[in-house]
């Protein structure tokens, strides 16, 4: 068994008020193993092998698994959120979030919502798992 070796990115953040959804994306430095997961999760979706693709679920300050992630055009990984977890969310200032990938196996292995008006700068580091080469 591999263990993962994880990077933990800052990612730009988007809101729908038609879908009560917000979708993540990471740019700058991890960029392409980001590019690498969400490529892994259109291609499991499109080819119908939903049992292929490692599920990625959105994590807010004090909830677990608010929701699932599904891999939308130009990158973006979109979550379809409860009614009360997304006017959380997008009424806090500077919405943010942590994005974490594994470098080798390129996966996307989640997300986490962030609302204390940390500002995101495109930085990644490694975390936990094997040590950065």
């Amino acid at each position: 068994m591999t263990l993962p070796a994880p990077l933990a990115c800052d990612a730009e953040t988007t809101h729908d008020p038609a879908t009560r959804s917000v979708s993540v994306k990471v740019s700058g430095v991890g960029a392409s193993f980001w590019r690498r997961g969400h490529r892994a999760l259109l291609a499991a979706e499109d080819a119908g092998r939903y049992w292929d693709a490692r599920e990625v679920w959105a994590h807010a300050p004090g909830r677990r698994e608010i929701a699932k992630g599904k891999p939308v055009r130009d990158g973006w990984l979109r979550f379809q959120l409860s009614d009360t977890d997304y006017r959380k969310l997008v009424w806090t200032p500077d919405l943010a979030a942590i994005a974490t990938v594994d470098r080798d196996a390129g996966l996307i292995l989640g997300v986490r919502f962030l609302t204390s008006g940390r500002r995101s700068r495109g930085r990644c580091r490694a975390i936990g798992g094997r040590p950065s080469r």
